[in-house]
C-alpha cells in the first residue's frame, strides 16, 4: 500500500476509545495516588490471604505490587499456591527447548539439584525477575472486569502484557477438571474459584491455576504435538520460508537487535502532562490455516497434492489478479517455493496478516461490556486487511453479531447492504441482495495464541481468486487504525483512556505519542 503522508508536529498524538489496554516498559506508578480508606487495595487483599502468598511474591519480584496498591481500575487474576507450584514444576521440567528455536532451559528458572523437595516459595525465589514480570503482567489488566462481562461466545480480556490476551468463557461438560463445570474459564485451564472480590482499586479473582500462555513463536507453535492437524499447511509454510517470517517478534535494526524509540522529554500534551509512548514496536502475525481434514475433503492428502492444486488455483491468476499484469510478473509452478510468485508461495502468503488479532477482535464485536455497540447503523461488521500476497486485501465479515457471531472470509453478495438499501440489512431474497459466495468460515473454537500472534483454523480452502476479488466490489468502510498494523500489534487499536492513563502510573496523560519513525506507513517530513 502507498505511504500515508501526514504534515504533523514533533509527534503524532492519538486519542483512543474502545475496549483494549496495553503496556510496554514498567513505568513507575504515581505514588501520590495512595489510598486512605478502610477498604483494601488489591495489594492488601493479596498480602492478607495466605493461599495467595506465592503469587504475591511473584508480583513483588516483578515490581507490580506497587501498581496494585495505587489508584486505578485493575483486574487481578491470582492463582492459589498449589496452582503456582504445579505451573512452576511444568516450566522447570519442560524440555521442549531442545526442539525450539527460542526457548530457554527450565524457562529461565535457576537450576536446583533438589527442586522436587522445595516448597513453592523457594521455587519462586529461583525464578528470574523477568519471568516474574512476564507472569505478573499476564495476570493483570488495566481495566476492572467482573464475571458478568462474559458473553456466551467467549471473549478476550487484554492484559498488562502488551499484545497478549486471556480467552474467557465458561467451563462446559468437557472441562479440563470435572469440578470446574459451570465456572469461569481462563484459557480453558484455570478456573475462577472465588471471583468478583471488590477492592478500592479494582477487582480480584482467585484462580485455581496459573493462566497458561504459549511462550512459543508462531512457527514453534505450529510444530508442537497439539497442532498436528495442520501438518499439510505447515509443510507449505516450511517450503516457502514463511516459518522464518513467523519467528519475528519485534521491529529490528540492521544488526538484528530490537529497535527502540526514545523521545526524551518531547512527549507532553498541551498542559504539560506526559503522554505515554511505546519504546519498542512488537511485530505479530495472524495466520489462517486449513486443517488436514479440510484439505483431504478437497482431495489434498500431502504437500505434493497441495502443490498441484496451487498450480490449478494460481497458474492463470492473471485473469483476475491485476497486479500480475501491471508489473508483467511471470507466475512460477516450479520447485523454488521461496519465489514470492511461485504458486505455493502465493497460496501461503494470502493466509498471513501482519497484524496479530484474537478471533473476537478481527472485527469490531458486540460484547456484554460494549452494549452501546453501533457498527455502521447496526449492520454486520466487515473489515479488510492487507495480506502478505502483494496488493491484495482479505475481507472479514461477521454475520449475526449479537448471537452466533460467525466469521467469514471473502463472503459477498450482490449490492452489499452498506452500499445499497441499508434498511434491509442484507436480507437475501429481496431481489437486490443475493448471496454469491458464503465465504470461508473461521472456526471460533479452535484458535491458538502464540508469543507473536494467532493461529485461526478455517473450515474451507482460502485462496485469492475471482471470488476474493469480487468480494471487494463494494463500498469499503475501513477503520483507519487497520491501516497501521503497529497499533494492532501493540494493543493500541481501541485502547481506552483509562488503560493508557495506567501506563503513566495513574497520571493525567491518557493519550499516546509516537516517535516519528514508529509507523511504516506514515512519513513525517518535518522534524
Amino acid at each position: 500500500m502507498n505511504k500515508m503522508i501526514m504534515n504533523i508536529g514533533r509527534t503524532l498524538a492519538l486519542g483512543f476509545v474502545g475496549v483494549m489496554c496495553l503496556t510496554s516498559c514498567n513505568e513507575e506508578p504515581d505514588g501520590s495516588n495512595l489510598f486512605a480508606s478502610d477498604q483494601k487495595t488489591i495489594a492488601e487483599l493479596l498480602r492478607d490471604r495466605s493461599e495467595l502468598s506465592a503469587f504475591y511474591r511473584i508480583l513483588q519480584k516483578g515490581k507490580f505490587d506497587k501498581y496494585m496498591g495505587t489508584y486505578g481500575e485493575y483486574t487481578c487474576f491470582a492463582p492459589v499456591n498449589d496452582g503456582v507450584n504445579a505451573y512452576l514444576d511444568s516450566l522447570y521440567n519442560d524440555d521442549s527447548y531442545l526442539l525450539s528455536k527460542s526457548k530457554l532451559k527450565h524457562n529461565g528458572i535457576t537450576e536446583s539439584a533438589n527442586w522436587n523437595s522445595l516448597d513453592v516459595m523457594s521455587k519462586v525465589d529461583l525464578m528470574s525477575d523477568s519471568l516474574c514480570d512476564d507472569i505478573a503482567r499476564y495476570h493483570l489488566s488495566g481495566e476492572a472486569h467482573m464475571q458478568v462481562d462474559l458473553d456466551g461466545q467467549g471473549t478476550t480480556w487484554s492484559t498488562m502484557k502488551i499484545g497478549r490476551s486471556i480467552h474467557v468463557s465458561t467451563f462446559g461438560l468437557n472441562a479440563y477438571n470435572p469440578d470446574f463445570v459451570g465456572l469461569t474459564s481462563l484459557n480453558d485451564i484455570s478456573a475462577i474459584i472465588d471471583g468478583d472480590i471488590e477492592a478500592i482499586n479494582g477487582v480480584l479473582h482467585v484462580c485455581s491455576n496459573v493462566i497458561p500462555r504459549s511462550d512459543r513463536t508462531t512457527d514453534d507453535q505450529l510444530r508442537v504435538e497439539g497442532e498436528k492437524d495442520l501438518s499439510i499447511f505447515y509443510a507449505a509454510l516450511e517450503a516457502t520460508g514463511y516459518t522464518d517470517t513467523l519467528l519475528i517478534e519485534n521491529k529490528r535494526n540492521a544488526d538484528g537487535t530490537a529497535k527502540t524509540y526514545d523521545m526524551g522529554n518531547n512527549h507532553n500534551d498541551r498542559d504539560g502532562n506526559p503522554l505515554y509512548y511505546p519504546k519498542e514496536c512488537l511485530v505479530k502475525w495472524t495466520v489462517f490455516a486449513e486443517t488436514d481434514d479440510v484439505f483431504k475433503a478437497a482431495g489434498i492428502n500431502n504437500f505434493d497434492d497441495l502443490k498441484a492444486k496451487c498450480a490449478e488455483w494460481y497458474g492463470n491468476c492473471g485473469a483476475w489478479y491485476d497486479y500480475i499484469n501491471e508489473k508483467n510478473i511471470k507466475i512460477s509452478t516450479g520447485d523454488d517455493y521461496t519465489n514470492p510468485f511461485n504458486v505455493v508461495n502465493m497460496f501461503v502468503a494470502y493466509h498471513i496478516l501482519r497484524a496479530g488479532m484474537p478471533v473476537d477482535r478481527i472485527v469490531y464485536e458486540y460484547t456484554q461490556q460494549n452494549q452501546n455497540w453501533n457498527f455502521s447503523f447496526g449492520y454486520e461488521p466487515q473489515e479488510y486487511f492487507e495480506t502478505m500476497l502483494p496488493n491484495t486485501l482479505l475481507k472479514v465479515w461477521q454475520t449475526n453479531p449479537k448471537t452466533t457471531k460467525n466469521l467469514w472470509l471473502n463472503r459477498y453478495m450482490t449490492n452489499n447492504t452498506l452500499t445499497s438499501k441499508l434498511g434491509l440489512f442484507g436480507m437475501p431474497g429481496d431481489g437486490d441482495h443475493d448471496l454469491i459466495f458464503a465465504g470461508v468460515p473461521i472456526d471460533r473454537n479452535a484458535s491458538v495464541e502464540t508469543l507473536n500472534g494467532y493461529i485461526h483454523r478455517i473450515k474451507g480452502i482460502l485462496k485469492y481468486d475471482q471470488n476474493a476479488k469480487d468480494a471487494l466490489h463494494e463500498r469499503l468502510r475501513l477503520d483507519s487504525s487497520t491501516f497501521l498494523y503497529e497499533l494492532i500489534n501493540n494493543d493500541l487499536r481501541g485502547a481506552t483512556p483509562a488503560a493508557v492513563s495506567m501506563l503513566n502510573g495513574g497520571g493525567n496523560g491518557d493519550r499516546v505519542a509516537f516517535e516519528n519513525t514508529f509507523f511504516d506507513n506514515i512519513v513525517c517530513y518535518n522534524p
